[in-house]
């Protein structure tokens, strides 16, 4: 890889963060990993980064967080700014209940559920930042 991959990684479980960050390590270890814990902080950096004209090259956000934004608000967020936006939401909840929460007719984002898979994770990572 050329450049270096930026993720930004939108969790409320430090545990969760670390692993996720290790994956991504493993696809580029010079990724530069950012890490916020609620959805208005994360709305507010994807905002600030898109300003600067340096989007992030994936970002993965937790469906529950801190706050009151949840992933699925940031997936709609992205989705005026990027008709297909890097973001991959993550849940304990059965995909079929993530589905639920975005309605009938909605884009639908990738999702990767917990517990994490290793494999799995870094396959779509990988598949983000080739793409990148």
């Amino acid at each position: 890889m050329d450049k270096h991959n930026r993720v930004l990684i939108v969790e409320d479980d430090q545990g969760c963060e670390k692993i996720l960050e290790k994956i991504i390590r493993s696809v580029d270890p010079h990724a530069r990993v950012d890490w916020v814990d609620s959805g208005e902080a994360a709305a507010l950096t994807l905002v600030q980064e898109r300003s600067k004209g340096t989007p992030y090259d994936l970002v993965i956000a937790d469906v529950f967080l801190a706050g009151k934004l949840t992933g699925v608000d940031l997936w709609r967020i992205y989705l005026e700014y990027y008709p297909c936006p890097p973001l991959v939401l993550t849940s304990s909840l059965p995909a079929s209940r993530v589905l639920e929460q975005l309605g009938d007719g909605a884009e639908l984002p990738v999702f990767l559920p917990k517990p994490f898979y290793a494999d799995e994770c870094r396959r779509i990572v990988k598949c983000f930042m080739a793409n990148a």
